[in-house]
């Protein structure tokens, strides 16, 4: 996937988050005005916040959109489970690439997908343990590797 598509997928999250935040009454945004004559529908030409939650009916946060953890980092969707188990999470990271991480319930991340700022990409699987139990990385000239590594993190079969 390419930069391209990973900003225009994280812009049709980050816009459609904002929808249901409003929907659920958690956003606010002026001017608000009438989507069109006779409807009950209201539409915001701006909408600005630095986070917004998406809370279930007890008000716990199942989803957030924002700068998270830090105020000032960059953006990240955070979605959480009924147990407030982080389970996915779309994030960019300081220099601006974007991974995509699943997590179990737990709260270890399982598997990642990255593309790094040299358009390199990597996929880990994670077992049961932090260590990585499998990498597969696709380098910016076409050249791809294969690592599988054993339950300690040792890599143990490689390809390139």
């Amino acid at each position: 996937m390419s930069g391209g598509e990973w900003t225009t997928g994280l812009a049709v999250v980050v816009v459609l988050a904002a929808v249901v935040a409003y929907a659920v009454g958690k956003a606010r945004a002026v001017p608000w005005q009438k989507a069109s004559a006779g409807t009950d529908e209201l539409t915001a030409e701006v909408m600005s916040a630095k986070q917004f939650r998406l809370v279930d009916s007890r008000g716990q946060v199942r989803a957030a959109l924002g700068f998270i953890p830090a105020p000032d980092g960059p953006p990240a969707l955070v979605l959480y489970d009924g147990h407030k188990a982080q389970r996915a999470t779309v994030a960019l990271d300081a220099g601006g690439s974007p991974s995509l991480i699943l997590g179990d319930a737990k709260k270890h991340a399982r598997a990642s997908l990255s593309v790094m700022e040299d358009g390199s990409t990597s996929l880990m699987l994670r077992g049961d343990g932090k260590q990585p139990r499998a990498v597969l990385m696709l380098m910016p000239d076409g050249k791809a590797s294969l690592t599988l590594f054993d339950e300690r993190g040792k890599a143990t079969w490689s390809t390139h």
